[in-house]
């Protein structure tokens, strides 16, 4: 793991909120997105592997084998209790970022289906959680054997996915939290924005933190410049 690439990566992020203009829960929508994009892609490069019995130069590239300590956990179907397919983890996934996505806008005081907001707002937030998931790809964050079946690798995976989840919708509670609080003590006076850019910049030094000391405990390199 390249820790230049990780901080490039939400550098990149910021510049990009603050250049767009938008509101920067933007960047909060768009770590929400990153789980849905890094789920999609270990299923698809997992699929592949379990297909042809390898990872070919590709996989090799952008995935690394599970560590000597990581341990597969896999969501367990709760009729069958067999390990759950990616349609499980997509109807969870997606369901928690539709409620924080209505929890922030019912909470800004907008409309969540005003449209002339929303549409700008996931439009850039989508673009920076392609940005997060090239930082996946290239730090090689994404654990797959290439003799294991899809349900297994999605299991290596899910340490990371459930801590992003969880990042995402603590966030979403303590920024509506924080800036209720902040309202009533300073009667409407003080700077809401900088409410929210204090807090999505902790989401970003959590995830940085998370990843390096995972990349520790499973005995990966982690590297500077």
């Amino acid at each position: 793991m390249n820790i230049a690439w990780h901080l490039g990566a939400y550098v990149l992020a910021v510049v990009l909120t603050m250049g767009s203009g938008e509101n920067p829960r933007v960047l909060l929508y768009a770590h929400g997105f990153s789980v849905l994009f890094r789920l999609i892609a270990i299923w698809l490069i997992a699929t592949a592997v379990a297909k042809q019995g390898f990872k070919g130069k590709l996989g090799e590239l952008f995935t690394r084998e599970p560590g000597k300590r990581e341990r597969s956990r896999p969501w367990q179907d709760g009729r069958s209790g067999k390990p759950a397919g990616i349609i499980v983890y997509l109807v969870v996934i997606v369901t928690m970022l539709f409620t924080v996505g209505v929890v922030l806008r019912m909470g800004s005081g907008a409309g969540f289906l005003s449209l002339h907001v929303l549409i700008p707002e996931v439009s850039w937030a989508l673009l920076i959680a392609l940005i997060y998931l090239a930082d996946d790809l290239f730090n090689k964050q994404l654990v797959v054997s290439s003799d294991k079946p899809t349900s297994i690798n999605l299991g290596y995976n899910v340490g990371g996915l459930n801590f992003l989840t969880g990042a995402v919708f603590i966030s979403a509670i303590v920024l509506l939290v924080t800036m209720n609080f902040a309202s009533w003590l300073f009667q409407n006076s003080y700077p809401i924005i900088a409410v929210e850019w204090l807090i999505f910049l902790i989401l970003g030094a959590i995830r940085l933190i998370h990843d390096v000391l995972r990349e520790r405990k499973n005995g990966n390199p982690v590297e500077l410049p």
